[in-house]
């Protein structure tokens, strides 16, 4: 389920947004740090807990539960995906 859900990201998103992971710890590196709070914090709003991370603060750290469906998944990469689409 990691490798798939990080392929669809990957196909999801732009190709300048690096994403990259084991299992399904995945870190979605973005632009800068500010961004990546502030899309972390949209995603919040809509229910998703998602923190930021790596050595700049640019990262998106996502760990959800091993038992997730691909559904949840599938929706969660939908909203990300349309959260940084508004912010483009």
């Amino acid at each position: 389920t990691g490798e798939w859900f990080r392929q669809e990201l990957r196909t999801t998103l732009s190709p300048e947004i690096h994403v990259d992971g084991r299992g399904l710890m995945i870190g979605i590196r973005l632009a800068s740090a500010a961004g990546a709070l502030r899309v972390s914090r949209e995603l919040l709003r809509c229910g998703y807990i998602v923190l930021t991370g790596g050595t700049q603060g640019d990262t998106l750290t996502l760990t959800p539960p091993l038992g997730i469906s691909r559904q949840t998944l599938q929706r969660f990469s939908t909203q990300l995906h349309a959260i940084l689409s508004l912010s483009s």
